[in-house]
């Protein structure tokens, strides 16, 4: 191992064989082929795989790229005028020394799975899980630094872009949750409570004809549609509540903080408690395609 003073071994190329003289032999891949890792060393290249579908990948690219030309940076700093014949000594001391300082960094397993997120906790590694939390670090003391050192971008051009993305993520969040709020008392309450009348009128009509004993499974349906409607109306309420005391903040980042940790929450309540009345109102009720016909009828 680097870490301990040594050069680690390159691993061999294998040569795989089809066993047919129509299809030639084709050399193995001996690369690093962790899928789950966000940021995973290729061989001769690193895949950066943790950009979200509806993000730029630019402000990532931007980010990394200057982390990483500082480290060259330092690098080269670091062994220039180290004479040739000494170099690869010199420069296997400098990444031992580097792997040592920031080995904590370093995890070959699932990155996608709850031990991994308890063990990056254990290192004291960041976890950002919302936008809210992610943002205040590109206007972090040491990442200006870095910014600035490296001339990639001012203190002035970091906050400005800063205060845009934080615009932005308040501005979405205040759009999705009004439109949240109209969807669900203009599209979705008006229909169960249509189709829960139509279940409670059929149990009148035929409780009046003498057949009550049959009616229990309907009579658990109407109850559920009411418990239903009575969720989606709390969640409304407690939308509106939350919601409100965002929009009258005026500071853009306690804005966004309770956005994040407050409407975000009350929106996931809300769209569950919808979401638990498609898989009991009648198809011919439900105002949009169902998850069963996008999934399997598409």
């Amino acid at each position: 191992m680097i870490m301990d003073g040594e050069a680690s071994v390159h691993a061999t190329t294998d040569t795989l064989t089809f066993g047919t003289v129509i299809l030639p032999n084709l050399e193995q891949d001996n690369t690093d082929r962790n899928r789950t890792s966000p940021f995973a060393f290729t061989n001769n290249k690193f895949e950066f795989r943790a950009v979200g579908s509806e993000a730029n990948v630019s402000d990532a690219n931007t980010v990394l790229d200057t982390a990483v030309a500082e480290s060259l940076r330092d690098f080269a700093d670091a062994l220039e005028g180290v004479p040739a014949d000494e170099f690869q000594e010199a420069a296997l001391a400098y990444c031992a020394e580097h792997l040592r300082a920031h080995r904590r960094i370093l995890f070959s397993g699932d990155g996608y799975s709850e031990a991994w997120e308890q063990e990056a906790e254990r290192r004291g590694l960041c976890n950002y899980r919302t936008t809210a939390d992610a943002l205040p670090s590109f206007v972090a003391e040491k990442n200006i630094k870095l910014f600035s050192e490296m001339g990639v971008l001012t203190e002035a051009e970091a906050v400005c872009r800063y205060e845009v993305k934080l615009e932005k993520y308040n501005k979405l969040m205040n759009i999705e949750a009004t439109t949240m709020v109209r969807e669900a008392r203009r599209t979705y309450r008006p229909v169960i409570t249509a189709y829960a009348t139509k279940v409670a009128k059929g149990l009148e009509t035929i409780r009046a004809a003498g057949a009550e004993a049959a009616m229990a499974y309907e009579q658990a349906t109407l109850n559920d549609l009411c418990d239903g409607i009575t969720a989606i109306n709390e969640s409304i309420a407690r939308l509106d509540e939350v919601h409100a005391k965002a929009e009258a903040i005026a500071d853009g980042q306690l804005q966004a903080n309770c956005y994040a940790h407050e409407v975000a929450p009350v929106m996931a309540d809300l769209r569950a408690a919808v979401d638990a009345m498609e898989e009991i109102v009648a198809a011919d009720y439900w105002p949009v395609p169902t998850y069963d016909d996008i999934l399997f009828y598409v």
